[in-house]
């Protein structure tokens, strides 16, 4: 009876604990169906439990050197947002809460062989973002990209964003790309890539049901060996 107890007793504290510690998930974009020239377009895209959608129109799957080399390289499949998809949104399946550990980010074309002269200043030139979180306050933060790509060719042409302890519990992520340049087709065009999404689910909190069950039985526990010294 006694190792009964005690047994129930810790598996009613290890069991919550382990529930409520998420393993962190990368959204890699490595399952979705692409082409070699133009990439294929996704309204949404569901990946470890979590939902990547266009806030408007279409995402576009690329894969690696697609379009002759036109765009930037990771090695991987990854997706672009911008111009048809103003901006991405990142949500959690089941509408739990989530936090955002870090991402990689990419200027959209191989400035170093471009379909065409223009499509330099088509290029994002940063990222924001917005997290909108469990009291529906916002965070907010941007990344400025460095402006190298070259393709399936040497340099590293995706940068990766790390985000701080405070970009958790989350309702959801928004990422929209930025062209500052000096054009007045910047708001229209500002295509960047995105890739390797590094998410985990928000630590559920232990119900204080279970720390009343745990200090019962300890009590039970106590009472039956006071029992029996008597």
């Amino acid at each position: 009876m006694k190792r009964l107890i005690i047994v129930t007793f810790f598996t009613c504290l290890l069991v919550p604990l382990c529930i409520s510690f998420s393993q962190a998930a990368t959204i890699t974009f490595e399952d979705l169906v692409t082409n070699q020239t133009t990439g294929t377009p996704y309204a949404s895209i569901i990946e470890q439990g979590y939902t990547v959608a266009a806030t408007s129109w279409y995402l576009y799957a690329h894969q690696d050197g697609w379009g002759t080399n036109s765009g930037s390289s990771n090695g991987t499949k990854y997706i672009m947002v911008g111009s048809t998809a103003p901006s991405l949104r990142v949500t959690k399946n089941d509408d739990g809460l989530f936090g955002i550990a870090s991402i990689d980010l990419s200027e959209h074309y191989n400035l170093t062989n471009l379909p065409h002269p223009d499509y330099v200043t088509y290029t994002a030139t940063k990222f924001s973002f917005t997290g909108i979180k469990s009291d529906n306050t916002e965070i907010n933060a941007s990344f400025t990209m460095d402006g190298i790509s070259d393709g399936t060719n040497g340099l590293a042409d995706f940068e990766t964003y790390l985000f701080g302890e405070e970009w958790s519990s989350l309702k959801a992520l928004i990422v929209t790309p930025i062209n500052d340049r000096d054009v007045w087709y910047a708001d229209t065009y500002r295509y960047g890539g995105v890739d390797n999404i590094v998410v985990s689910a928000s630590q559920v909190p232990i119900p204080p049901s279970v720390w009343l069950l745990g200090a019962g039985l300890a009590g039970l526990v106590g009472l039956r060996r006071k029992f029996f010294r008597k």
